[in-house]
């Protein structure tokens, strides 16, 4: 079970009406709360309501961020939260949350984040080039089916 996000269970009802609110949903809040019981999203620990798998936290985190970086409201604390990250990539918590985000958002200012911090991890290598720099692996993966046959003939030949 993953613990990294934990909440009393009173304090969800506060979620789930802001879900309602901003949703258009009528459905009640034992129900919602089954339903995402029943399915393995969350589960109950005494009086706490948990995430029951890692990458279900991060996805939310990320789609949050995702759905509020361009509010103008929510834009700049977003935006100093997304220049953390990246600068804390070793965290995990950090790291897999920023990969839903990506994946979630194409905004230019997270792509551009990600872009710097390699470029100044990484400043004696060059961006790898997709027809030049993968040659090697390209003739690798021709010559893979070949391989494998020779590999099963060897086999066949010392049993």
């Amino acid at each position: 079970m993953y613990v990294l996000f934990k909440i009393k269970k009173r304090s969800v009802h506060v979620v789930h009406s802001d879900f309602n609110s901003v949703y258009w949903e009528s459905i009640g809040f034992e129900e919602y709360k089954n339903k995402l019981l029943k399915y393995s999203f969350l589960y109950e620990y005494y009086d706490q309501i948990k995430f029951k798998y890692a990458y279900v936290y991060y996805y939310f985190v990320a789609k949050y961020l995702a759905d509020n970086l361009e509010k103008e409201n929510k834009k700049e604390r977003i935006q100093k939260l997304v220049v953390d990250m990246v600068n804390n990539l070793y965290k995990d918590d950090y790291a897999n949350i920023l990969m839903f985000l990506i994946h979630l958002s194409k905004n230019e200012f997270i792509l551009k984040q990600i872009l710097d911090a390699a470029k100044q991890s990484f400043p004696d290598y060059n961006e790898i080039l997709l027809q030049s720099d993968t040659e090697v692996l390209n003739e690798l993966i021709g010559e893979l089916p070949k391989l494998v046959v020779e590999e099963k003939m060897t086999l066949k030949k010392t049993e």
